[in-house]
C-alpha cells in the first residue's frame, strides 16, 4: 500500500487510484469547549473525534471528494449570564467509501462534563477507537475536543471555550509494488 492522501483538517479533495483497494486511517474533528461564565467553573469539554480504520474494494480508475472535519469553534465566555455552547466538529468522510461524524459541542458549563464522542455514518470500518484510545498513533492534539473556558478573570468577561482539534485523514492503495 502506498500513500495517496495524508492530511489535517479542515481540508478537501478528490482522491485519486488506480489499485482495486483502499485503507483508511480517518479522524473526525472534535467538539468545541463550553464557554465560562464571568467568575465561575470552567466550561465543559467537546466531545472526541472518532478515529476508524477503513478497508474495502474500489473499482479503478477511483476519484471521489474527501473532507477532513475541523474543530467545533469554542463557546463565547459572559459576562453575568450564561455562557455559549461549544459547536460541533466536522465529519470526515470520503466519497461513496467512508463517513465519521465529528464530536459534539459542550452544551453545559458543568466543568467535569465531557461530551460525546464522533460516530460512524457509513462505511465498514475494520475497529472504531474514540481518539482517547489512538494517542500513540496520530498526533495527540488531533480530534481532541475543546476545553471548556476558564474562570472569569475579576472584573472582567469569562473566558470562551477551547476550539476543539481538527481531524486528518491516511489514504492508502495498493498500487505499491
Amino acid at each position: 500500500f502506498i500513500p495517496i492522501v495524508s492530511a489535517n483538517g479542515p481540508a478537501s479533495g478528490t482522491a485519486t487510484s488506480n489499485g482495486n483497494r483502499l485503507l483508511a486511517y480517518a479522524l473526525s474533528g472534535g467538539g468545541g469547549g463550553h464557554g465560562a461564565p464571568e467568575g465561575g467553573n470552567p466550561g465543559a469539554i467537546g466531545g472526541a473525534g472518532l478515529m476508524a480504520v477503513f478497508s474495502g474494494p474500489i473499482s479503478a480508475p477511483f476519484s471521489q471528494p474527501y473532507s477532513i472535519g475541523a474543530g467545533g469553534t469554542g463557546g463565547a465566555g459572559q459576562f453575568m449570564s450564561v455562557a455559549g455552547n461549544g459547536n460541533p466538529g466536522g465529519a470526515t468522510n470520503v466519497a461513496n467509501f467512508l463517513a465519521i461524524n465529528g464530536g459534539t459541542g459542550a452544551n453545559t458549563f458543568t466543568p467535569m462534563n465531557t461530551e460525546a464522542a464522533g460516530t460512524i455514518s457509513t462505511g465498514a470500518p475494520i475497529s472504531p477507537y474514540s481518539s482517547a484510545n489512538i494517542k500513540h498513533f496520530l498526533d495527540p492534539s488531533l480530534g481532541n475536543g475543546g476545553l471548556g473556558g476558564n474562570k472569569g478573570i475579576s472584573g472582567g468577561r469569562g473566558n470562551n471555550g477551547q476550539e476543539g482539534q481538527p481531524g486528518a485523514l491516511f489514504l492508502f492503495d495498493n498500487t505499491g509494488s
